[in-house]
């Protein structure tokens, strides 16, 4: 079992008793995540895997500069110092700003925003319920009403509580971290000590035919193992990893038309860019002072070429 990643689902891998290696490709880890990886046997048991890792890439590879430099001009410039008298700032004036700390609360905003989807049902995990050795069929009878489930020597079984026809009803959907689990026996005795939350569809809306008993959909995080430090896996540090988003903060001006502003002045930053199938970009600047911009471009094209470029925007630009 490989466990999920913010940018990516977790997967399960099955290997035959002659393969001793498995390769999971595609991965995009940000600055604070580890990989966490686990061995499960047929009834959901997991324990930390025996195994080594080998990450690709592992580094960033050194680049030569082909380009050769034109010397320096050493001749002396002089500068214009001004000698005008220098005005103080009256400091009754002026105020001394405390840190400010802002709290989110994310995980509320990340249940609510799955909540307004009409056709689901979204169950939310607190450490309560992660401790109290749950397997998935006790979580089914205790916890959802659409539900019963009931499990022996090996076996699992989920059905709806109340009849949908006169022939035996078909058993819902149910994915692992966004992965379909075909054999549902793999849910026998499966614990849920690190499950985030559940998304139940009990109509199936999205699924055809397949999905006539219904949806359930089971996500795992690894936050709240870290955070026990109980966890059943063993994890490995990225070599390498993208910096997790930063965010932007718009400073307030007093003067728009001043020389600082013209010099220094930051007004916006667009970031994850991502060009449409026609080629074109489309966003939109607010310009507070009316005047002509510079827009810093940097990035990467999909053939690897780095880009870096600076436009100046006025009314007699072509863009």
């Amino acid at each position: 079992m490989v466990y999920p990643l913010e940018q990516n689902s977790g997967v399960n891998v099955s290997l035959s008793e002659d393969q001793d290696s498995f390769v999971v490709s595609n991965l995009y880890p940000t600055e604070s995540e580890m990989l966490g990886i686990g061995t499960m046997n047929r009834r959901g048991k997991v324990w930390k895997s025996d195994l080594d890792t080998e990450f690709y890439p592992s580094g960033i590879p050194d680049f030569e500069n082909p380009l050769k430099v034109l010397q320096t001009n050493q001749s002396a410039i002089p500068l214009n110092i001004s000698k005008s008298e220098f005005s103080l700032i009256d400091i009754n004036k002026t105020q001394k700003l405390d840190e400010v700390f802002i709290k989110a609360k994310k995980r509320e905003t990340k249940i609510e925003s799955l909540k307004k989807d009409i056709f689901t049902k979204v169950y939310a995990f607190d450490d309560t319920k992660r401790n109290s050795n749950l397997t998935f069929a006790n979580y089914v009878n205790a916890y959802l009403p659409d539900y019963s489930a009931r499990e022996t020597s090996g076996s699992f079984e989920i059905v709806p509580r109340v009849a949908r026809s006169f022939v035996n009803d078909p058993s819902p959907l149910i994915y692992l971290d966004d992965q379909l689990i075909v054999d549902q026996n793999y849910f026998y005795a499966y614990n849920m000590n690190i499950v985030d939350y559940i998304v139940v569809n009990e109509n199936g809306y999205g699924e055809g035919f397949l999905g006539a008993g219904g949806v359930i959909k089971i996500y795992t995080s690894l936050d709240f193992v870290n955070k026990n430090k109980r966890g059943p896996f063993k994890q490995f540090e990225f070599p390498l990893a993208f910096a997790e988003n930063k965010n932007f903060y718009v400073p307030k001006y007093n003067v728009y038309n001043g020389d600082f502003f013209k010099d220094y002045g930051v007004i916006d930053w667009i970031p994850n860019c991502e060009i449409d199938n026609d080629g074109n970009l489309n966003f939109t600047i607010y310009n507070p002072a009316n005047t002509p911009l510079k827009l810093f471009i940097e990035g990467i094209t999909d053939t690897g070429v780095l880009v870096s470029e600076i436009l100046v925007l006025d009314e007699n630009s072509p863009y």
